[in-house]
């Protein structure tokens, strides 16, 4: 996953992942301000089946 090391060289804080999450993959991070976000790479669809 590209955006992993991207991540990585700008040293963002990396706090779960990447990890396998229905048809994509999933990491989390924190923003500067310390809120956590997520990048996935399947569409919403798909990444909310693993909620359900």
């Amino acid at each position: 996953m590209n955006a992993v090391h991207v991540l990585q060289e700008n040293e963002v804080r990396i706090v779960r992942g990447p990890v396998q999450r229905g048809q994509g993959w999933s990491i989390n991070f924190l923003d500067p301000d310390g809120t956590q976000l997520e990048l996935h790479t399947s569409t919403l669809e798909e990444r909310m089946k693993v909620w359900k």
